[in-house]
């Protein structure tokens, strides 16, 4: 049975105010199909929708007035009238993002170094000298086997720098896999510090690390600081963080992996080669490698690799390969990461399409 306030309620304004939603909802609904298609950035129809959605909000604020005022609204037209008034409010941050993305103007993948004596490089080198602290503090001493190994003592690379390049090879990975999981792999993980840091950008996490105190220490930090789903394998938010004992020289899983991360980690020259070979020659064409050191700068070539930008490589690839894949990936934004949390509201669909092309509202509450 219909409640007194519904049965009393002036239809007209009632289906005014359906009729403006189911209006608007078609339109978020065209845009949104829009935002989803391949290279849509500068798709002049994404224009046409975000035109057709301004004059329906312009429309809808003139009448507004008019339906807050009806006195006999049933609470199901007032909370339809009250996500629409909410729609109106939000829809210039949204347009404003929309237009962010169709302005098609690239990005960097490695950003800038900020000049020497500018705050900003002072705060990042503040931030980095913590983090290596913190990584001494958690490092144990090497094993007399992973030295007899050639393998170097866990020194990090600034997390900053670290930081940078995962990101920058997180935007080419979604690029090579059409936006679907991507898989990182870091070789000679030490106490698992970085696999961390790796965890906001990938879906899959995992480290390899020889030396068995290193690999412990790291176990105690993967225990310690996510949630432990099953042996071996922890989660941060839905992702999966595992970190093996064993020697990367004989590991037979590179081709499971979308980006492969290694510093340097043999002090032995000779199996350096050996271990960088092995990775190329193993890992998929087109895998990002991340190896932030000169040996590997100076054999790229030789190798079969192609540098997308800095220490970022592309697996198997020539040059012209690597130009397009960085000219792909700098149209994405620089808000792309695997956690980034969702904007509730009528325009989620809209802003979880943004996202996925790195195009984010920050500290959004929409919703909330």
């Amino acid at each position: 049975m219909p409640s007194p306030d519904a049965a009393a309620a002036d239809p007209g304004t009632a289906e005014r105010i359906q009729r403006r939603f189911e209006e608007l909802t078609r339109q978020r609904e065209l845009l949104n199909a829009e935002l989803e298609r391949p290279r849509s950035a500068t798709n002049p129809r994404i224009d046409a929708a975000c035109h057709a959605v301004l004059g329906l909000v312009n429309r809808f604020r003139g009448e507004l007035p008019v339906f807050a005022a009806d006195p006999t609204l049933s609470r199901e037209a007032r909370g339809r009238f009250e996500e629409l008034r909410r729609a109106g409010i939000e829809w210039p941050a949204v347009q404003g993002l929309v237009k962010a993305q169709a302005a098609g103007r690239r990005r960097r993948l490695l950003p800038r170094p900020p000049a020497s004596d500018s705050l900003r490089a002072r705060q990042t080198w503040s931030t980095d000298d913590l983090i290596a602290a913190l990584q001494d503090r958690l490092t144990a001493e090497q094993d007399p086997a992973g030295a007899e190994h050639g393998c170097f003592a866990d020194i990090p690379l600034p997390h900053s720098e670290f930081v940078a390049l995962v990101q920058a090879a997180r935007r080419a990975a979604l690029v090579r896999t059409g936006g679907g999981p991507i898989a990182f792999l870091d070789v000679g993980c030490g106490c698992g510090l970085k696999l961390l840091a790796a965890v906001p950008f990938f879906d899959r996490v995992t480290g390899i690390e020889i030396d068995p105190r290193y690999a412990a220490a790291g176990r105690r930090l993967l225990d310690g600081g996510v949630r432990r789903t099953r042996p071996n394998v922890c989660a941060v938010e839905n992702a999966d963080v595992q970190l093996i004992h064993g020697d990367a020289l004989e590991f037979p899983d590179y081709r499971r992996f979308d980006a492969v991360y290694f510093y340097r980690p043999m002090r032995d020259d000779e199996k350096l080669y050996v271990l960088e070979r092995r990775i190329v020659e193993q890992v998929r064409p087109g895998t990002l490698l991340i190896a932030p050191y000169r040996g590997f700068e100076a054999r790229f070539e030789q190798l079969g690799c192609a540098r997308v930008e800095g220490w970022l490589y592309l697996a198997g690839a020539d040059e012209r390969a690597a130009r397009r894949l960085r000219r792909q990936a700098e149209s994405l934004g620089a808000g792309l990461r695997r956690d980034q949390p969702p904007c509730p509201g009528f325009w989620e669909p809209i802003l979880a399409a943004l996202a996925r092309r790195g195009f984010v509202l920050p500290n959004c509450r929409f919703g909330a």
